[in-house]
């Protein structure tokens, strides 16, 4: 109950994962005087079971390899995970105990796990373990189950401000880019203050905006062109974005252009249509700005790790994609408007002219 008590103090008032977990499972552990205490976290993709938490110098060798489990594996973690039921191997020396061993914890003779739930689903499990066979008893599963109620709710807590907090974010950013925008003085100003700020927000490595290029070729046929109109870029990376020949079919920036659909490429190796525009480029999000009917531009993010623009990019670039074809078509007509207006003064002054040398 002591115990109980002291992590739901905690819980109302840390919300950081990686703050609030280590202090709980080193709460446990000397509380209950198990030999080992971790918390597992689900990926993204609901496969894997990560190692968030773990006590002692074997926790630390685990935390700092990446552990993890597999849902559904022939493991303790892998059980809880995949069927949100209390799993516990009472002897791991027993052939018939699921148990799987661990080179870092080789003494353990008995493992418990607890599934963590949010809103129905399990999220990851709290990880006991002892030294000894039989080392749980009811009273053990009951404090657990508490506990691991618990630390669900610091989870959903956490996640609730994580997502409050990003999304608050992107609101200032998304502000920012449209108070940037008014505020420049021409549409290349504009879009070079936003490719500087997406790199920032984003952490791209290189960031690239192209617009549309209507042009004639020799034979006096219309041609369209997306050539680069800002570019931005970390001090140590050197980007070169030669024009895009929107007729050349086997341009992989011209398809996503011409089809609207925001698409992310993970690892640029699997893409031989796609030239990088940074050369230690190892990652792409290429963002269409407007439609195939009206196509506005294209914006492409790059990044030197593979697979690191996380979902929540690919939603803030769909947002921002909107803003920006709307901040690149209204200072198109406000050039157009600006050059009728000069087109109408000169017309204006031959007239004067014509009348005073009548």
């Amino acid at each position: 109950m002591e115990t109980s008590a002291v992590i739901s103090q905690s819980i109302g008032t840390i919300l950081d994962l990686d703050y609030l977990l280590p202090s709980v499972v080193e709460l446990i552990k000397e509380q209950f005087e198990y030999d080992q205490v971790q918390v597992f976290l689900m990926d993204d993709d609901n496969r894997w079971a990560m190692l968030h938490a773990s006590t002692g110098e074997p926790g630390e060798q685990l935390l700092e390899i990446e552990h993890k489990l597999e849902r559904g594996s022939k493991s303790v973690i892998g059980q809880v995970t995949e069927l949100g039921e209390v799993s516990i191997a009472l002897d791991t020396a027993d052939a018939n105990v699921i148990h799987k061993p661990n080179p870092y914890l080789p003494l353990t003779r008995s493992e418990m796990a607890m599934p963590l739930f949010v809103q129905g689903e399990v999220v990851g499990a709290l990880d006991v373990q002892s030294n000894h066979p039989n080392a749980f008893s009811g009273e053990d599963i009951q404090a657990l189950t508490t506990l691991a109620a618990q630390i669900s709710v610091a989870i959903d807590n956490a996640r609730l401000y994580e997502e409050t907090d990003r999304r608050a974010q992107e609101l200032e950013f998304l502000f920012n880019v449209a108070t940037d925008a008014a505020a420049a003085n021409t549409l290349d100003a504009s879009l070079q203050t936003i490719a500087d700020r997406v790199r920032e927000t984003v952490r791209a490595h290189s960031v690239a905006i192209f617009l549309p290029q209507i042009y004639r070729d020799y034979r006096g046929n219309t041609k369209t062109q997306l050539e680069v109109t800002a570019m931005s870029a970390d001090a140590d990376v050197t980007i070169a974005a030669p024009p895009i020949d929107l007729d050349t079919s086997d341009n992989l920036l011209g398809q996503v252009a011409l089809a609207g659909v925001l698409r992310t490429l993970p690892d640029l190796a699997d893409e031989p249509n796609y030239t990088p525009l940074a050369s230690e480029a190892r990652t792409a999000m290429l963002v269409p700005i407007g439609t195939n009917e009206n196509l506005a531009g294209l914006m492409v993010l790059e990044n030197i790790r593979p697979d690191s623009f996380e979902t929540s990019v690919r939603t803030l670039m769909l947002t921002l994609s909107s803003s920006l074809r709307a901040i690149v078509q209204n200072s198109l007509l406000l050039e157009q408007l600006e050059e009728t207006v000069e087109q109408l003064r000169e017309v204006d002054r031959i007239k004067s002219e014509f009348l005073a040398s009548m």
